[in-house]
């Protein structure tokens, strides 16, 4: 039989060992759509230290937001409601390596309403309650619903109309005295209600 003559070999690899990297992003949870929101990052090393002279980028959403060197800080106004994701990237080099991070922020919009005065009403006769809402941002006022409590109970409900105002019957009032009418808004997920 043959016989096989076995070399030895050596095999070499290059292994560069680089310096862990982070970013650090400090802005707010939550804002309200058309509100200018602070937004920082940070390139840092694996203790914590600035990382003085290399180049990370930023997104919200698709939108980039630009290059940065060791630092961003800069404000940004939402003019649509929802949640959206800052992201930061930094890509690495033969030093550092690469990192990424992420922070989401809610963007709400805001109501207000107005309930107009009241005649005086005689018991056993209907009253109506009207009013005007306002809505910061890009939501559909027409989505907004306005529930009008007498006494502190619901008596009825009704969505604004899209110039913002509103009319609903509150029912008969059987008995003299003092009513206390409240109107409060609600809407979607990202709506802040009012009274």
């Amino acid at each position: 039989a043959g016989s096989e003559l076995l070399l030895p070999s050596t095999v070499e690899l290059a292994v560069q060992a680089r310096i862990q990297s982070r970013i650090e992003i400090l802005t707010s949870s939550s804002a309200l759509s058309g509100s200018e929101v602070a937004i920082s990052a940070s390139l840092l090393d694996s203790t914590g230290d600035l990382i003085d002279d290399r180049v990370f980028s930023g997104t919200i959403g698709s939108e980039e937001l630009g290059t940065f060197t060791a630092q961003a800080s800069l404000g940004h106004t939402f003019l649509t409601e929802g949640m959206r994701t800052i992201k930061f990237v930094f890509e690495g080099d033969d030093l550092y390596a690469e990192s990424d991070a992420e922070s989401v922020i809610t963007i709400l919009t805001s109501t207000k309403v107005s309930l107009e005065d009241f005649p005086n009403l005689t018991s056993g006769s209907e009253g109506f309650a009207s009013g005007q809402v306002a809505v910061s941002g890009s939501a559909d006022i027409t989505d907004i619903v306005v529930d009008l409590l007498v006494n502190g109970q619901i008596s009825s409900s009704v969505n604004v109309a899209s110039d913002g105002t509103f009319t609903q019957s509150l029912g008969v009032l059987d008995a003299p005295g003092t009513y206390t009418v409240e109107a409060e808004t609600r809407g979607g997920d990202f709506v802040l209600g009012d009274s």
